[in-house]
């Protein structure tokens, strides 16, 4: 019995690698160990594909599995940073494949173990082969032309001083955020937008700063329950542990459901009249 790893890797729109194959070996293709870039498709090349896939199999253990997994992660990061092709790895700790009921009635029906895809490292066992299924729904916000209208209204009926940079440079980043679909970078894009509304200038106490810039403009308002401020400290928290690069941040499933609530805080702090000034 073998083990394997399979690291998602999704591909910035702007940038591709120049390979005309839908998998491209990383070691000797005889070697075992072995190390491929795959798309999981024979019929997409790595130069179309928005998602690719690290894959590594043949090794003993489950644990050096897991340990060819990380170091494989860091190479080709590294490599990709060099190349400057933006590259999402996801989660950075390796896990074992999960099964929801769909994915167990297809294993049932053709004998193949069937898995959850994961937006990061999987490790598993190698034989017999398993199958992963990874959806990819993209959920679009479409308000209707009614609360378009109800929107320019309440807009057009309070008095606004002509927007100063700061309010300007707020807007794009809070726009730039939603380009993003890794949540981490949406946390610091968004946090960086009050950061420029506020137009702070301080580091000592920073924190305090914007919460309370944040509970005197929003405070009425919760996100995910909690007051205004609380909840910009805890995502100003979670940008902190990002930016600071430490090991154990949060993963992504909690950074993603605050990156969403930050951005409707956001959303509601540029909806508010421009100060004059």
């Amino acid at each position: 019995m073998g083990y394997s790893f399979r690291t998602q890797i999704n591909i910035s729109v702007h940038t591709r690698l120049d390979i005309d194959a839908p998998r491209h070996e990383l070691t000797p293709a005889e070697a075992s160990p072995h190390v491929r870039l795959s798309t999981g498709n024979d019929e997409l090349t790595i130069e179309k594909a928005d998602t690719l896939f690290l894959i590594g199999g043949s090794y003993e253990s489950r644990a050096a599995a897991e340990d060819a997994a990380v170091q494989w992660r860091i190479a080709v990061q590294a490599s990709l940073a060099k190349l400057r092709i933006g590259a999402d790895f996801g989660d950075r700790i390796p896990r074992e494949p999960t099964q929801q009921p769909a994915h167990r009635m297809m294993e049932q029906r053709f004998g193949v173990p069937t898995f959850e895809g994961y937006n990061g490292t999987l490790v598993f066992e190698d034989d017999p082969s398993p199958v992963f299924m990874t959806g990819h729904a993209t959920m679009v916000h479409t308000p209707s032309p009614e609360r378009l209208e109800t929107a320019l209204k309440g807009a057009l009926a309070v008095p606004r001083a002509t927007p100063q940079a700061k309010d300007e440079a707020a807007y794009d980043l809070f726009s730039a955020s939603f380009f993003e679909s890794n949540p981490e970078a949406r946390i610091v894009l968004l946090t960086s937008s009050v950061e420029a509304l506020h137009g702070v200038r301080i580091y000592r106490g920073i924190t305090d700063t914007l919460v309370n810039f944040v509970e005197t403009k929003l405070p009425t308002k919760q996100y995910n329950g909690t007051a205004s401020g609380d909840f910009f400290r805890y995502c100003y928290e979670i940008r902190g542990d990002i930016t600071h690069g430490k090991a154990n941040r949060r993963g992504r499933v909690e950074v993603t459901a605050a990156a969403r609530q930050l951005g409707l805080m956001v959303s509601d702090l540029l909806a508010e009249p421009f100060p004059a000034g």
